[in-house]
């Protein structure tokens, strides 16, 4: 291997998917925030909602994935 890749796999891990799904997450997260106001339903119930669509992100990836023995 060479040191680039190594690099890139000690720094990204083997999979782009979930970091990116992560930034997605986030983002979606922002923008809803926005649109519910300072003193709307994301005081409540917005972490809730942030956690959704990260396991959402999480299951995505691990479901792309395919075991070894196949």
């Amino acid at each position: 291997m060479t040191f680039l890749h190594q690099l890139r796999l000690l720094l990204l891990g083997e999979t782009r998917s979930l970091p990116l799904g992560v930034a997605a997450a986030v983002g979606i997260a922002v923008v809803v925030r926005e649109i519910a106001g300072p003193d709307g339903w994301w005081r409540h119930g917005g972490g809730y909602l942030l956690l959704a669509l990260l396991l959402g992100a999480l299951w995505l990836t691990l479901s792309g994935r395919t075991s070894p023995g196949r």
